[in-house]
């Protein structure tokens, strides 16, 4: 009996690593670690308020997409609200000083945001909460990274969009 029950964990071992082998897992563990940094809210927070012109309407989008994803969210109350609000304030501003057609402008405006973005959420973190929160650079260059390069992808989608309606 114990023969019976050894063959048949190793045939499911087998099975399992063939169904899933370790390439597919680190590549979907990637997946998942890049979802985990794309930001789109943040880019639906930068390409509206750019496209309206309009500084109220940016501070307002900007913390209403920050406090819904505070509500949804387990986070502090308050803490995307405000870095999206000022964000959403700084896309409206650029958006009355820069020409956003050319997709050079686009990115650099996507890649300082986001990176205000992060540092800002870092210092309410560590400076407003008072939370031991570690200062990692890295994952703010990796989160700008991915973002920028979502965000050149998802711009023409919005305009596409924007045109139709």
């Amino acid at each position: 009996m114990k023969k019976l029950l050894a063959d048949t964990a190793s045939a499911d071992l087998v099975a399992d690593a063939a169904r899933h082998p370790p390439e597919s897992r680190f590549l979907h563990d990637l997946r998942i670690q890049i979802l985990a940094i794309a930001l789109v809210p943040l880019l639906v927070t930068i390409y509206f308020p750019m496209i309206r012109e309009n500084q109220i309407f940016g501070t307002a989008f900007g913390m209403s997409v920050g406090l819904l994803e505070d509500a949804l969210s387990h986070g502090y109350l308050g803490q995307m609200g405000m870095a999206k609000a000022l964000v959403g304030y700084l896309a409206a501003t650029a958006g009355l000083k820069l020409e956003f057609d050319n997709l050079l402008v686009r990115g650099f405006l996507i890649g300082a945001m986001v990176s205000l973005h992060d540092t800002f959420i870092y210092l309410l973190t560590h400076q407003l909460l008072g939370l031991p929160e570690p200062f990692e650079p890295l994952h703010i260059l990796t989160s700008t990274m991915v973002n920028v390069a979502l965000g050149l992808m998802l711009f023409p989608l919005f305009d596409r969009i924007k045109k139709r309606a």
